[in-house]
């Protein structure tokens, strides 16, 4: 969505908004003062009472000449209001970063890297953890399924690692049973399978994204057959459209190709490409004091002073007012999985998104909240450029972190698989996300320098 269209509910006036000289003669306490004044004079009460209203008409007639314009900084339409309305007004108030112009895409694995995918798919598995036959009837029970369809599941039933201390459950359900399976009991036995971690395709559903399946599906270059297969086997979960029986739908193909196709379909993202509109005249100090931390303001400077200067203005892509690293690593994806150590994860990103040379020891030393404590502080909201931001379950527990970039937009990087690139994105996006594996609330952290 263009920067200047208006979400109609920031258009509403809030408790901060300074009514200016017209809130206050027509404020209930002016009249009020206005109507003692009358009924203390000497003046009979019908005519105090027509006095009161005349008085009452004047004010309104007389509060348009003196009205202050009330002005709004524009929001993004998104769940999460990172930028509070200001109020209602004619006009829009530029916030402190300028005037953004965004572009939404979706980016998908790349060929090379979604042909080392097909190697890892497999056949269809529910894995219940710490459980036995019995136990795994149970679940499949709660969850909704029928006494026939039970029994039709067990009959596949394994048990892994029977002398352990932790025996698991393995059913290889049969294609028929998994399409059987209403929208709601696959919501409800996938969300119970998600749990323990053993099925990754629960753990981590494919997100339909902001459009229904059908439209979704119509972008890929699968079969129609297949596509009408995949939409029966949406479901939602935290109010999001989730997509997690890959396997069972990869065994329907025949042709690499159409695999391929696949599973660059169900890994589309959404993301957002962002530039900076400057003004003819713009004040280009005031732009360099939000975009000038973790960057060199005398590279940059010249170009906005370039376009400032020019008829009309122009835009600049924010990827030049990003620092080294994000700037180098947006859009791409990591090296494949190697012997080398661990794979970069949202925590090593965000963490590194000023730095020069990436600090590797995150990665083997981990994050703890006194690591965060000791660099950061916590502010109500992100109004800073490179704020941090933690995705959080119960009293502390972090599934995700993000940077703040401007307006709704932050930069992250979901996950630590070779599959899920460095990427820019709106804030309600990454947060449907996280919903999913439980994060309640987003926390909001400063740099202590700041």
């Amino acid at each position: 969505m263009a920067f200047e269209e208006q979400d109609q509910n920031a258009m509403r006036p809030t408790a901060s908004v300074v009514p200016g000289f017209r809130g206050f003669v027509g404020s209930p306490w002016v009249m009020s003062f206005v109507r003692r004044m009358v009924r203390f004079c000497v003046i009979p009460r019908r005519v105090r009472g027509w006095i009161s209203v005349l008085a009452a008409i004047g004010v309104a007639r007389m509060s348009p000449m003196f009205a202050s314009e009330t002005v709004v900084a524009p929001n993004s339409g998104g769940s999460s209001q990172l930028f509070p309305n200001a109020g209602a007004g004619n006009r829009t108030v530029v916030p402190v970063w300028g005037e953004l112009i965004k572009t939404d895409i979706e980016v998908e694995l790349p060929d090379e890297y979604a042909a080392l995918d097909l190697e890892s798919v497999g056949s269809p598995r529910w894995r219940i953890a710490d459980s036995t036959p019995e136990k795994a009837g149970r679940l499949l029970a709660d969850a909704g399924l029928t006494p026939d369809q039970v029994s039709q599941a067990m009959k596949s039933a394994t048990v892994e690692s029977p002398a352990g201390p932790h025996p698991s459950v393995s059913i290889a359900p049969e294609p028929g049973l998994v399409v059987s399976l209403s929208p709601e009991i696959r919501s409800k036995l996938y969300a119970a399978l998600a749990t323990a971690g053993l099925n990754p395709y629960m753990s981590h559903p494919y997100i339909v994204g902001r459009e229904d399946a059908e439209r979704w599906l119509k972008k890929s270059q699968l079969p129609d057959e297949i596509r009408t297969l995949i939409r029966s086997l949406v479901y939602r979960r935290a109010g999001v459209e989730c997509f997690s029986d890959l396997e069972m739908v990869f065994s329907r193909l025949q042709s690499k190709q159409d695999r391929m196709h696949l599973l660059k379909a169900v890994s589309r993202k959404p993301a957002v490409l962002a530039a900076l509109r400057v003004s003819a005249g713009s004040d280009v100090d005031k732009l360099l004091g939000y975009w000038g931390h973790g960057i060199k303001t005398l590279d940059i400077r010249p170009v906005l002073e370039a376009v400032a200067a020019q008829e009309g203005g122009g835009t600049i892509s924010l990827l030049h007012l990003l620092p080294r690293f994000a700037r180098e690593h947006l859009f791409t994806y990591p090296t494949p999985p190697s012997e080398l150590g661990p794979a970069p994860d949202c925590h090593w990103t965000t963490l590194n998104f000023f730095n020069e040379v990436p600090d590797n020891s995150i990665l083997t030393n981990g994050v703890s909240w006194s690591y965060i404590n000791e660099r950061f502080y916590r502010v109500g909201e992100a109004t800073h450029y490179g704020d941090v931001l933690l995705f959080v379950i119960g009293r502390g527990k972090v599934v995700h972190s993000a940077r703040f970039i401007a307006d709704d937009l932050v930069f992250t990087k979901n996950g630590n698989d070779f599959v899920q690139p460095w990427s820019m994105m709106r804030l309600p996006d990454v947060e449907e996300i996280y919903r999913l594996e439980g994060a309640e609330r987003t926390l909001v952290y400063r740099a202590r320098e700041n």
